[in-house]
């Protein structure tokens, strides 16, 4: 059996001529990258405004096998190492320049990630590219759409990697939902108690824009602020009473158990006890006290 390369070398000549000028710089490696994501990647701005002049004028139907319609089905084609489309990949570099390129020939924002399932509102909440994220939710970006692996919303994300102008543009311009629950049912506020004070920026702006402060586990009982003293994450604790926290019974009741491994916890609330002072006021004076 003869090899490839003596079947057609006419055609296999003509290949090589095609790929060297195609828009999708056609290659024999198992990635297939096209010049659209390629250029995306290199972040060579010029040369992807070059590759989509094209489409600027082209109309809504193209004859299916101009360079025009190639060009088009390039722009949304996945990435076969990345599972990613140029637009996915331009909001994770926060490269806005090229976003605002992509959705400007039609670049679809409600495409997925293959096969995590994350869209280009979620890559440019997780990264803190907030331009980004304002574009592709202007371009209809669902805003609220959880990835597959995590279930996490954009809103999620954003928090957990404490991006408060993310989490403000999600609600304001996308209208993103503050009550989406991740696999663990967990709210962007229970997720943000959850990890602690480093994300301290992003739960307040949770609350600014109005998230609720009475809110538990999907899986548990106790309450956000009831969780923040039990983890002993003190600035959420100040930022959820400063918001209205207060906690319940039940929080009270599994909080009294936890006190008998946790001395300082203990001593909060024997001073509270003790002194017959609101909960709210002996949250604000503990971090003071000593270490």
């Amino acid at each position: 059996m003869q090899g490839d390369g003596h079947k057609h070398p006419v055609r296999s000549v003509l290949s090589c001529c095609i790929a060297a000028f195609s828009p999708h710089f056609v290659t024999q490696s198992h990635s297939a990258r096209n010049a659209v994501f390629h250029a995306v990647t290199t972040g060579d701005i010029t040369r992807l405004r070059i590759l989509l002049k094209p489409l600027e004028s082209a109309g809504a139907a193209l004859d299916v096998h101009s360079t025009e319609s190639r060009l088009r089905a390039a722009v949304d084609a996945v990435d076969e190492d990345s599972g990613q489309t140029a637009l996915h990949a331009a909001c994770a570099a926060g490269n806005s320049q090229a976003v605002t390129s992509l959705l400007s020939v039609g670049a679809n924002s409600r495409r997925r990630t293959v096969p995590r399932g994350e869209t280009a509102a979620w890559l440019a909440a997780k990264f803190g590219h907030n331009r980004c994220l304002a574009a592709v939710l202007n371009a209809k970006c669902p805003p609220s759409a959880r990835d597959f692996e995590t279930q996490m919303s954009p809103l999620h994300v954003a928090t957990l990697n404490n991006h408060a102008d993310c989490v403000r543009t999600l609600v304001h311009v996308g209208g993103a939902s503050l009550t989406a629950l991740d696999k663990h049912g967990r709210s962007p506020v229970m997720a943000a108690v959850h990890k602690g004070d480093s994300c301290v920026a992003a739960l307040t702006t949770l609350l600014e824009v109005g998230a609720s402060v009475v809110c538990s586990s999907h899986r548990g009982s106790l309450s956000a602020l009831g969780e923040a003293l039990r983890r002993r994450h003190r600035q959420c604790v100040l930022v959820l009473v400063s918001a209205g926290a207060d906690l319940g019974a039940e929080d009270m009741a599994q909080l009294r158990k936890v006190a008998g491994t946790d001395a300082r916890l203990g001593a909060f609330f024997e001073r509270a006890h003790a002194a017959g002072r609101s909960l709210k006021f002996e949250v604000r004076v503990a971090p003071q006290r000593g270490n």
